[in-house]
């Protein structure tokens, strides 16, 4: 799972720098990073006694997504005003002046919150009044130009998924009820014509759904039942393997039909994540790999905005995708370092007073965690 979701990474940091034929694809990369999702937050809310409590998985939720976020946002802040401030240029400064009132207000709470910045994506604004929009693109300015990491809109549908997954995940019915649900109005968008362009494609909250329950399906029938197969590892290395090479040469298989492709897409990884997980559990470096790609996908903005003040231009040949992609990666391993890893030495010391604080059973007096 660490090296699917490294790569996952890496294909939305190659369709910001123009390389949109590369890999998988930002739409089916974002797509298949909510299937991934939804499989480990039900493994957690299913399998881990430090979750039973929704207030400890929703501390542990804001200890893994906000610190990172606050540390790239206040990054690209200081960016922004040194852009303003000494070339007089500054896309998100610009923005925020120039949108109605309600709605700089709007962008700064979701640049703060991170809540709302899916929806940003339905607003444009016309002869200076904000309104929802089939296009986001056809805005002046362009309403999304105003977050300072833009690439986190996908993180607050992530945080709505949080927000219910507690109170849908534990019950298969819910589950399966919410797909259906979700597969009903991703079908309803399709034969209307609206859900064929983005944004409607992969940001509108209630028809993406459908793929975080997907996953959690993945985990609740299928990892279960090779658990208890006790699959020996080649199985699951030969999927993994798979996995990254279907990710890495995407492109080059034939697309007669690209709506159904996607379909086999989502069904194959919807078999191969149990796979993907016991690897994951398995090998440490499977973990490091993976541990980076929050980070990339987090930080590749800035790293691309940064560089562009030294002359290499994200639009440029592919030398300069290769130095960004380089520098991309080193920042995010110094962001997991110094960063990330003490974080999740807190998240870890949380987890362990949650489980050792529960009740002990009438008759257990051992004290075993």
């Amino acid at each position: 799972m660490g090296f699917v979701r490294f790569f996952l990474a890496i294909s939305v940091v190659l369709v910001h720098l123009g390389a949109s034929n590369q890999f998988v694809g930002g739409k089916n990369a974002v797509q298949i990073f909510y299937m991934l999702s939804g499989f480990l937050i039900s493994f957690i809310l299913n399998e881990n006694d430090s979750y039973k409590s929704v207030s400890h998985f929703y501390v542990n939720r804001f200890l893994r997504i906000f610190p990172m976020y606050y540390i790239i946002v206040i990054f690209a802040l200081f960016l922004e005003l040194y852009k303003y401030y000494n070339y007089g240029q500054s896309y998100t400064i610009y923005t925020i002046h120039h949108v109605p009132l309600f709605l700089a207000i709007a962008i700064v709470i979701s640049n703060i919150t991170i809540f709302f910045q899916d929806w940003l994506m339905f607003v444009g604004v016309q002869d200076g009044v904000a309104q929802f929009t089939r296009d986001f693109t056809a805005s002046s300015p362009q309403v999304w130009n105003g977050l300072l990491a833009p690439q986190a809109w996908s993180l607050g549908i992530e945080l709505c998924f949080y927000l219910i997954a507690p109170f849908i995940i534990r019950k298969r019915m819910y589950v399966i009820f919410v797909f259906i649900l979700s597969l009903f109005i991703r079908y309803y968008l399709y034969e209307s014509g609206i859900g064929i362009k983005d944004p409607w494609t992969y940001r509108f909250f209630p028809s993406e759904l459908g793929l975080f329950m997907f996953g959690a399906m993945a985990h609740m029938f299928l990892y279960r039942a090779y658990k208890s197969a006790s699959v020996s590892l080649i199985l699951p290395a030969s999927f993994t393997l798979l996995s990254v090479l279907y990710i890495l040469f995407y492109t080059e298989i034939p697309k007669k039909n690209i709506i159904s492709l996607d379909i086999y897409i989502f069904v194959y990884f919807f078999i191969a994540l149990p796979f993907l997980f016991i690897i994951n559990q398995q090998f440490k470096i499977d973990r490091y790999i993976g541990n980076l790609s929050y980070p990339i996908y987090i930080c590749h903005i800035f790293v691309i905005k940064l560089l562009d003040q030294f002359g290499i231009d994200s639009k440029g040949g592919t030398m300069e995708i290769l130095i960004i992609l380089v520098a991309t990666v080193a920042f995010s391993m110094g962001l997991h370092a110094f960063i990330e890893s003490h974080i999740e030495v807190v998240r870890n010391s949380f987890r362990f007073r949650a489980v050792v604080t529960k009740p002990i059973p009438p008759g257990d007096q051992s004290g075993r965690c």
